[in-house]
């Protein structure tokens, strides 16, 4: 499944420069970079067929992803970053 995504929001808007995460004010900066915690109990809740359909991911796919996710916890993928955006 290959999904086209411009992520515009990283390559032209300012990053917090400070890397830790807390809870803060951040200024000068449209986002943060984040490190998501690890879920006690992961499970998927909902998939739309429709929103998949408007996706362009078919039922097939669909279904293999929940197959998938339904044996596998939840893991952080080394050195991948999150990004929260400034609602301020």
């Amino acid at each position: 499944m290959k999904l086209n995504i411009k992520n515009t929001l990283t390559t032209e808007l300012p990053a917090d420069v400070v890397k830790e995460n807390t809870r803060r004010q951040v200024e000068n900066a449209a986002f943060s970079y984040v490190l998501p915690k690890k879920t006690a109990k992961p499970e998927i809740l909902h998939i739309s067929k429709e929103m998949a359909s408007e996706l362009g991911i078919s039922n097939t796919e669909t279904k293999k992803v929940i197959h998938a996710l339904g044996d596998v916890e939840e893991q952080v993928i080394p050195k991948k970053r999150v990004e929260t955006v400034s609602t301020s």
